[in-house]
């Protein structure tokens, strides 16, 4: 006769579900309280020890796979490490993934967004589009563009009235003006290009270097 597999008992499942926890270590990304397992759960009969192992098994690996996944996504992630590009002073440094010029640090995006979310980005990011606004800027930036397309902060909201982020005004050239779009990238040439604000490009972040 065959033998239905044996019901754990209420400890046991708790045990499992904190020792998964624990194995994982992200008990504060798992949202599960151990002491609320439902006694009707640990009652019925057809209970499948090892098929509850695997379901819980599943969501945390998804859990942990999402988090790795933003984890990458920040910029500042590994804060502590610090650019192995050389400084002005040993005072001054960019973490890693930035880019170090002039005592300001930036960072190149290897997604894309609109050119609001890319700013919100760089908001949380505690830094702003960024401000290219020298010729040495856009030369460095230019080297480490490849053949992509970055949106920068520099914006109209009046026709021919460009401004960057800052609020101070940008009197230079603009190629695509005539096709009335509203926001700028960089990237693929020498120039700055106007580019529609609700398509998706990549973008550059920019703060003061610590």
């Amino acid at each position: 006769m065959a033998h239905l597999p044996s019901k754990p008992s209420r400890g046991a499942l708790r045990k499992a579900c904190v020792l998964l926890k624990e194995a994982f270590l992200f008990s504060q990304i798992l949202k599960v309280d151990c002491a609320l397992i439902p006694t009707g759960l640990l009652s019925s009969s057809i209970m499948n020890w090892h098929m509850i192992i695997s379901v819980l098994t599943i969501v945390v690996l998804k859990i942990v796979g999402m988090t790795l996944f933003l984890l990458y996504l920040s910029p500042t992630f590994g804060s502590s490490d610090v650019s192995s590009v050389p400084t002005e002073s040993s005072r001054t440094a960019c973490s890693r993934t930035w880019y170090f010029l002039q005592r300001r640090c930036f960072w190149l995006s290897p997604f894309e967004l609109s050119w609001n979310k890319s700013r919100d980005f760089c908001k949380r990011e505690a830094s702003t589009l960024a401000i290219v606004d020298t010729p040495e800027k856009l030369k460095f930036l230019q080297d480490k563009t490849g053949a992509e397309k970055y949106f920068i902060g520099l914006y109209q909201q009046e026709k021919n009235r460009w401004h960057w982020i800052d609020n101070s005004v940008f009197n230079g050239n603009i190629t695509n003006q005539h096709q009335n779009f509203n926001c700028v990238t960089i990237g693929l040439t020498n120039t700055y290009d106007a580019a529609p604000c609700d398509v998706n490009f990549r973008w550059i972040c920019e703060k003061e270097a610590k």
